[in-house]
């Protein structure tokens, strides 16, 4: 009765909410009418009139109404979680604000009212990290279709005065044929011209100024489940404010930002690289919004930032720039003995970026400091594009430190020439690094050379029985020492991928790399490929094979072996998902006496297992599991698991309940590393 009474009020609550915005979806006549669809992939310009899309605006969100006709394979697809891509036919509302800036918002409208929204920038990436206030209602039977969405303008950025020159792009998927329709016919072979070639969408009314202000107080119960300690202090509340300030731009700050609620990072096989691993970013701070500072990790790595005492940003972007300022500094953590494990050091970033029709030019500042040292890096990043074809741009970083009473400054400069064609793409580029070059906030992997590197990638559509696709891609590299002319580095890969008409792919890739390491040059190989079947919802795998010849850098030596990747993933009706990933890797001839002197593992598993199950979009518990059995030290295995239950019902009032765990075998013993039990609740106060 109480479970009846709990899935009356999730209905309830949904039903009443989508009527109160409904109730303000225009009645007149649209302004716009869009039907005729046209097939991109495959890249045959089928015509499709089967959908009749209608579009509204006020003063305040735009307002869109798509019927579509049922067709026989109609997939609704599964539950997911904000910005989780499901197995489903969909349509994809692309709007362009700024047409200089060449990037576009997408909202994403699906069967079972899955939330999806991104930033789609000018090389076709999708950052689905930007969140949006958009809501949308779907309902269908066996005809018919129907989807009613509204998209506040605030969530937008856009400069300027009435009347507003957008663009805007709607695509529509199915997903069993695998095949993508859009309106007006583009394609991303057009690059740059993909935004610009998209229906006009006027705006003739004055958009108000939004000035709205989101403050999120948060509180956390933490249980140390090891010492058997509850901690509820000073550290367990924190905020998350977030202010509007115009059309353009916008204002966030965080508090003592907690992460309990992040999912346990994936193991990976860095055993055998000579730098430490990349971890991808899942903070919600430090992803979401407008990527507006021009950087990668290679300038800013924000991982490095382990646990930060605040945060501020402000981000903007109008028809004629973009421009963002980031501030934090992380917390000073100290062991048992008393010495300090992470600094409280701060990081700052300014950054602007002027756009004109054919030339912008990326301005970044960045600073890392303390007390006793401060590394700054000048970001200079003009890019010029000739025409459509051609593109060039230079990256020049001038870097200053100071530690310890020492001063060093330092750059590194790279010219690029990138030439484009529908299917053909390559891009060189020369490049330099001096010997003092510093930069504490990024990652650099090598030092003081000079070299060159060209990439190249060829997107051919195939329409014939089998194959659907096809590419090729080819990396050359070259990196001189500066001081003594020899050669650092030598690296070739080239690969080719093959996609079907079945969805059974095949990849094929070949890596060859000289390298000098302790004045001896060793060649590293990498050779193999990858078959993978995503035909089925409930069952998909990738197994994929490659034969190395790999530097086992403690012994200064090369060695051969071979590695095996294993993937079953799927979706079980609508509310459950599983992935299970296996990677073996095996290394042949390796001396006893030297892998146990070097505590060298030559033959080890690495796995991740997650198994989610969603009641609905809003409510999910994720589980996932982490093994690792790699031998160092007294260590033989690393256990990790989680569990973390999300219920969203109401999207004010969040609430997330967790456990993490992580043991080591040590002595055949298994020691717990760390077991702690949270519950944490946010609420959203909007004014």
């Amino acid at each position: 009765m109480r479970l009846s009474l709990f899935f009356f009020l999730i209905f309830f609550k949904s039903t009443l909410f989508a009527e109160f915005w409904l109730s303000e979806f225009p009645d007149q006549k649209a302004f716009m009418q869009i039907k005729d669809f046209y097939r991109v992939d495959p890249y045959d310009s089928l015509h499709d009139d089967s959908q009749t899309c209608s579009i509204w605006y006020d003063d305040h969100s735009l307002f869109l109404q798509i019927e579509t006709a049922i067709h026989p394979n109609f997939t609704k697809g599964n539950y997911t979680p904000r910005d989780k891509l499901p197995e489903a036919d969909h349509f994809r509302l692309q709007l362009v604000t700024s047409l200089s800036s060449k990037f576009a918002y997408g909202f994403l409208f699906f069967p079972l009212e899955n939330k999806c929204d991104l930033i789609r920038n000018f090389d076709f990436d999708s950052d689905y990290n930007w969140d949006s206030s958009y809501e949308y209602f779907s309902s269908y039977d066996d005809t018919l279709w129907t989807i009613k969405a509204k998209i506040p303008f605030s969530d937008l950025r856009f400069g300027g005065k009435p009347p507003y020159r957008w663009k805007l792009i709607l695509t529509k998927f199915l997903h069993y044929e695998n095949e993508s329709y859009n309106a007006p016919y583009v394609s991303t072979s057009m690059h740059d011209d993909y935004f610009l070639k998209g229906y006009d969408l006027i705006i003739n009314r004055n958009i108000k100024k939004y000035q709205l202000f989101f403050f999120r107080p948060y509180s956390i119960l933490n249980l140390d489940l090891n010492n058997n300690e509850i901690f509820f202090d000073k550290d367990n509340f924190g905020i998350d404010l977030s202010y509007d300030l115009n059309n353009s731009s916008k204002m966030k700050l965080t508090v003592n930002p907690d992460f309990s609620d992040v999912p346990m990072d994936s193991e990976q096989d860095h055993y055998y690289s000579k730098h430490a691993p990349t971890l991808t970013e899942n903070r919600y701070f430090f992803i979401e919004d407008l990527n507006a500072f021009g950087t990668d990790e290679t300038l800013f790595y924000s991982r490095f930032i382990m646990q930060p005492k605040y945060a501020l940003k402000i981000t903007g972007s109008t028809e004629n720039c973009t421009f963002g300022v980031l501030s934090t500094q992380d917390k000073l953590v100290k062991d048992e003995d008393g010495e300090i494990t992470n600094s409280d050091d701060h990081y700052n970033l300014f950054a602007y970026k002027p756009i004109y029709d054919n030339f912008q030019c990326q301005f970044t500042f960045l600073n890392r400091m303390n007390e006793d040292k401060h590394n700054e890096i000048l970001h200079l990043e003009p890019n010029w594009k000739m025409n459509k074809h051609h593109e060039f741009w230079l990256d020049a970083n001038l870097s200053t430190k100071k530690a310890d009473s020492e001063k060093d400054n330092g750059y590194f400069v790279s010219a690029n020439y990138s030439y484009k064609t529908s299917n053909f793409i390559t891009t060189l580029r020369l490049k330099q690094m001096s010997e003092n070059y510093h930069i504490d906030l990024g990652r650099t992997y090598q030092e003081n050379y000079y070299g060159w590197n060209s990439e190249n990638y060829l997107s051919k559509n195939i329409n014939c029985k089998i194959l659907r696709k096809f590419t090729s891609k080819i990396y050359l590299l070259e990196e001189i020492d500066n001081e003594t002319g020899k050669l650092l580095e030598r690296y070739l890969s080239t690969g080719f991928e093959f996609y079907s008409n079945y969805q059974v792919d095949l990849d094929l890739d070949f890596v060859y790399v000289k390298e000098r390491f302790e004045e001896i040059y060793f060649d590293k190989i990498r050779t193999g490929g990858y078959l993978s079947c995503t035909k089925f919802a409930f069952l998909k795998f990738r197994y994929g094979i490659n034969f190395l010849q790999n530097i086992i850098y403690d012994l200064a030596e090369s060695n051969t072996g071979i590695h095996h990747h294993y993937a079953v993933y799927g979706n079980i009706g609508t509310n459950f998902e599983y992935s299970i990933g296996l990677d073996h890797t095996r290394y042949f001839d390796l001396e006893t006496e030297a892998k146990q002197n070097k505590r060298i593992d030559d033959n080890y598993w690495i796995g991740n297992f997650d198994l989610k199950f969603h009641l609905t979009n809003n409510i999910s518990i994720v589980n996932g599991l982490r093994l690792n059995n790699y031998e160092y030290n007294e260590r033989k295995k690393y256990v990790g698991a989680f569990s973390n239950f999300v219920l969203g019902i109401i999207p004010e009032l969040p609430l997330y309940l967790g456990y993490k765990i992580s043991l080591f075998e040590t002595n055949d013993e298994f020691e717990t590393n760390d077991a702690s039990l949270y519950l944490k609740i946010n609420y959203l106060l909007k004014i």
